[in-house]
């Protein structure tokens, strides 16, 4: 749902008051359990703003379209070395090698959605890749943008880094960490929670009860590959710890109807993009999930500061704070 602007003549009236320098330096850099933040321009700003929503792309038309085979292949080596301590079955230790060997060959039959975040919101080399003309490091209250991507059908959470090679030289909490313990105990519940529905939908065929919604283990391994994905999209190589990046991301099957997804398209150079949107409003959450704008080092550093400021007016947001940390720099 967008963002409802002001009228133009409200925003202009109001917008002035709001650009000052706060004098907040450098403290951005630091990493926090409350903030999150994604790196854009102005243009960038002004589409999130308002449309109220954040693009979730898919992984193959990243600036890294094979992080999630490396994730992939670190997934293979925990299930091929690790996993059977988790209490995975012999037989579903190889259903999952054998999804993950099918997906790194057929480039998967699914869209991997994400959408990124850092952690700081003050890292060189995110200005550099992704803001270098109009910077703006947008910082998104944690917890809500958790609860609003849990309210669509996302999973959220921090990337994991792992090195690739000597990985059965580590101990087993660096090999098989606590969070990849959960996503494992994760996949059983919903491994359990199939078969209990399948034989309740089962039960009601032979009662003659067409009430029940449908659900078949011939879908285990839809939900195996599901997970095999989800796991393996939050894991990068540590050539790219600097990032501390956290993610949304959604895993969308492309045998579904993609009309039931809300599946979306955009122009990218020659490529056409898969999306979906990642809403900023909900009908349970009313808050805008925006906090922070910071400015980014640039040459026009007051102008880009003075549009954000009109932007935030425009479309109704009194609580987010501005700051411009950097010096313009020389043209």
């Amino acid at each position: 749902m967008p963002i409802t602007p002001l009228s133009a003549h409200d925003a202009r009236d109001r917008h002035l008051h709001l650009v000052q320098f706060d004098g907040l330096g450098l403290r951005f850099n630091r990493v926090t359990d409350r903030t999150v933040w994604h790196y854009t321009n102005i243009a960038g700003l002004n589409g999130i703003l308002s449309t109220g929503s954040l693009w979730s792309s898919d992984y193959r038309y990243l600036n890294d379209a094979s992080e999630l085979t490396f994730g992939l292949e670190i997934l293979e080596m925990v299930a091929a070395h690790d996993l059977e301590d988790a209490g995975l079955s012999p037989e579903l230790r190889r259903e999952i090698l054998m999804e993950i060997a099918l997906m790194k060959r057929s480039n998967m039959s699914m869209y991997v959605l994400t959408c990124s975040f850092c952690m700081r919101g003050n890292v060189l080399s995110q200005w550099r890749a992704y803001a270098r003309q109009d910077g703006i490091a947008i910082g998104f209250q944690k917890d809500l943008i958790e609860e609003l991507a849990s309210n669509q059908g996302f999973t959220s959470g921090m990337v994991y880094y792992y090195w690739a090679q000597s990985q059965q030289d580590l101990p087993v909490e660096r090999r098989f960490p606590a969070w990849l313990r959960k996503r494992v105990g994760l996949l059983l519940q919903r491994l359990a929670e199939l078969e209990r529905s399948a034989a309740a939908f089962d039960q009601a065929m032979d009662a003659g009860d067409e009430t029940v919604p449908f659900a078949s283990l011939q879908q285990k391994g839809a939900l195996i590959k599901t997970w095999c994905a989800e796991t393996a999209a939050f894991i990068k190589h540590p050539a790219f710890e600097e990032e501390q990046e956290w993610r949304c991301m959604k895993v969308i099957d492309e045998t579904i109807l993609i009309g039931e997804t809300q599946l979306e398209h955009r122009a990218s150079g020659s490529r056409i993009v898969p999306y979906v949107r990642l809403d900023l409003r909900s009908q349970t959450v009313r808050d805008c999930a925006v906090r922070q704008l910071v400015i980014g080092p640039n040459a026009d550093g007051p102008a880009t500061m003075h549009s954000a400021g009109f932007l935030t007016h425009r479309y109704d947001l009194p609580n987010v704070s501005i700051s411009m940390p950097f010096q313009p720099l020389r043209p």
